[in-house]
């Protein structure tokens, strides 16, 4: 797998698109791998898993859009996932949510706020007819069912 990272930053910014599975390391050179950058693995059509390490902070809009994930897992130490990080990723059926992530939790593979008072994404790919939101949920993220063409009924 070939990836594009900004040492200054920590970021991965870009990927070979013919790549279909990527494990991101923790270290790259000897820098912390902090954030997947905006558009990152976009466009990465044939890509169908993905592993990420402890360690990253922030996944940012578009990171994961036209690729072939299933299911994702986000570690502990995420603080910052844009609500459009896996907008566009349509075979995306599962967000998990590390256990002792401070900032998200994840129910059914449905992303939602540490308190779990914000659903903050519903997997686009998920299929589900009717999708239940759970008691305590006070707020819909904007955005949040965006590309979502599985649950009709909510």
């Amino acid at each position: 797998m070939e990836i594009t990272f900004d040492k200054s930053t920590g970021t991965v910014t870009e990927c070979d698109k013919t790549v279909t599975e990527a494990t991101i390391p923790a270290e790259i050179d000897g820098t912390a791998v902090k954030q997947i950058g905006q558009n990152a693995f976009s466009g990465c059509r044939e890509l169908a898993t993905v592993k990420l390490p402890e360690g990253l902070t922030r996944i940012a809009n578009g990171a994961f859009d036209y690729t072939k994930i299933t299911a994702i897992s986000v570690p502990a130490t995420v603080t910052y996932t844009d609500y459009y990080a896996f907008a566009r990723a349509e075979s995306l059926e599962d967000i998990n949510v590390a256990e002792g992530n401070n900032t998200y939790c994840s129910k059914d593979g449905v992303v939602f706020d540490k308190d779990m008072t914000m659903l903050k994404r519903y997997p686009p790919g998920k299929v589900c007819d009717k999708y239940t939101v759970p008691s305590g949920v006070t707020r819909i993220y904007e955005g949040a069912f965006s590309y979502s063409k599985n649950a009709s009924e909510i």
